[in-house]
């Protein structure tokens, strides 16, 4: 199976126990789990989910899932089966840092790499660059643009893929199980990070989990504060915190700038000291409060931000947790207004290096929309007089509050056995895979949306243009054909064309799309001249439905 977003997902899912004929997946920017794509800690996805079922005509399907809050049996067909285990398929698992689906993809990886089959654990493949759901391959990501090295050649990798799928010959297993991109800071070239790096599973190495505690005067410390002060967030559901980059299909996407968001009266802002060094975080981020609210239910939202000697605050991470929901997803438990309980709020697995002279900063909020819903119980429980629901935090030493970032863990000495007798020359094998086009473009979804900006369409297939960014983005448009050019263009490059058995070029064959963001094709000859149309087959429809519509 090749398949990304709409048909990869379908093709996690038929993994486990499926057909013996199924050994090789390609599976980009998805998740085997459409639960934890629709909801998130308790909250509904809201601006993705809805623009989505728009788009594919089942807006309909709203009211059920909203009816099904729990990850119930209604969910069992679209989560994958028995933890992963009875996968007998190899699978390149690919993703970006900024995808509303990254944590799905390494979810995947994860799961596959569990299969009893020694042979299916062992080949599988994960790649993750700082790229969007939209900007596979591409070095601007949000507002930021990365070096050069954090483009990747997709065809190329994607070519290699099918040939030793198809014939076993190509470098795929000299490839590092695991290659990822470690983000820094884009302003200095000499700063640490902006690199790929491979590893042979996720997380790659082992951590520390380091507390930076919140403080009531609005600092981040080491150590948790002797002072109890806690910190209180007003809230009104009619004025909920804006959505302001972040993993989303649509509108605001990527690392942006949070200082307007910052400003606004409904946010507690926690900065730590100027570093000294260099601060890296490798692996998954949580917070742990302490949270007590007004109200009979509520959200926290957390966001973690690099904080630019010049002052910009850009997004690096973000999380919600609704407190009904803080046993997991299986029920909602009782919010007893007024007393404290601890909340932990996931905001994802990262690999991140804060640089010298930069902050580390952590906002908490009562809301992150419409990334993610109000929470229903705050629309029915204010008063129309006094709207305003309450958060309270804890900082002190009895309820401590805090962001854990995972540190890497200082390597253990090896100890001095002397110099052998003897040493195995081997040819080293490089960490990283190269793969450079030497091209800017990068790959779009089906034209839903085309922009960082995002570009969305009406229920009626009719482009609705791109919406102005909540932080002061500007609509730089898009050019309607430009997507379905660049797929030709790129595909064109490999240079590969199909023929008949005379030799005769026989042109394209039609495309087809599924909904949303997907990459689909007809069957044809598994010949190595039909590779690259394989490719093209793969992700034009990725590119040409709006074109079509």
């Amino acid at each position: 199976t090749v398949g990304a977003s709409a048909l990869a997902i379908p093709a996690y899912l038929m993994a486990s126990g499926a057909d013996p004929g199924l050994v090789r997946q390609l599976n980009l920017i998805a998740t085997p789990d459409v639960f934890d794509a629709v909801f998130q800690g308790g909250a509904f996805r809201k601006d993705d989910v809805e623009s989505w079922t728009k788009w594919v005509g089942e807006a309909g399907s709203l009211d059920l899932m909203a009816d099904h809050r729990d990850c119930d049996a209604f969910w069992d067909p679209v989560r994958i089966r028995d933890g992963g285990r009875d996968v007998r398929a190899a699978a390149l698992h690919l993703g970006g840092w900024w995808d509303l689906f990254i944590e799905g993809n390494i979810a995947g990886f994860q799961a596959y790499s569990r299969s009893t089959d020694p042979w299916t654990s062992r080949h599988q493949y994960l790649i993750i660059g700082p790229w969007s759901h939209h900007g596979l391959g591409e070095a601007r990501t949000g507002a930021l643009t990365f070096p050069a090295n954090s483009r990747y050649d997709l065809p190329t990798a994607v070519v290699a893929w099918l040939v030793w799928s198809f014939y076993g010959d190509s470098d795929v297993t000299s490839w590092p199980r695991v290659q990822y991109y470690t983000m820094g800071d884009v302003d200095d070239p000499a700063a640490p990070g902006n690199e790929w790096r491979g590893a042979e599973d996720w997380p790659p190495f082992p951590v520390t989990p380091t507390p930076m505690h919140l403080t009531s005067d609005g600092s981040l410390a080491a150590v948790a504060p002797l002072d109890a002060d806690p910190v209180t967030i007003p809230f009104d559901p009619r004025n909920p915190s804006p959505t302001v980059g972040g993993r989303n299909l649509v509108r605001s996407v990527g690392p942006r700038d949070l200082v307007n968001v910052e400003k606004r009266g409904d946010a507690a802002v926690f900065t730590g000291d100027e570093l000294v060094e260099p601060f890296e975080a490798t692996g998954q981020v949580t917070a742990r409060l302490w949270v007590a609210t007004s109200g009979l239910d509520a959200d926290v939202a957390v966001r973690l931000s690099d904080v630019y000697p010049d002052g910009r605050s850009m997004l690096v991470l973000d999380g919600i947790q609704r407190l009904s929901r803080r046993q997991g997803c299986a029920g909602a438990v009782p919010v007893t207004p007024g007393e404290f309980i601890e909340v932990e709020v996931d905001l994802g697995n990262v690999s991140y290096v804060f640089n010298a002279g930069h902050r580390i900063r952590a906002v908490v909020t009562g809301s992150n929309y419409p990334r993610f819903e109000v929470n229903p119980f705050l629309h029915e429980e204010p008063s129309p007089s006094d709207p305003t629901i309450t958060l309270t935090i804890a900082t002190g030493p009895e309820r401590p509050s805090a962001v854990w970032l995972p540190v890497p863990a200082p390597e253990e000495p090896v100890p001095d056995e002397g110099v052998p007798e003897m040493a195995e020359v081997v040819e080293p094998v490089p960490d990283v895979i190269e793969l450079d086009s030497g091209t800017d473009e990068g790959w779009v979804c089906d034209g839903n949306v085309y922009d960082d900006l995002g570009g969305t369409q009406d229920s009626g297939g009719g482009d609705t243009g791109a919406l102005a960014d909540v932080d002061g983005g500007v609509d730089v448009g898009a050019d309607p054909g430009q997507p379905a050019r660049d797929a030709v263009e790129d595909v064109a490059r490999l240079d590969a064309p199909m023929r008949d058995a005379a030799g005769s070029d026989v042109g394209l064959p039609p495309i087809r799309s599924g909904g949303g963001c997907a990459a689909a094709g007809a069957g044809v000859p598994a010949t190595r001249e039909a590779l690259p149309l394989l490719l093209l087959m793969s992700l034009m429809g990725w590119g040409v439905a709006r074109r079509r519509a």
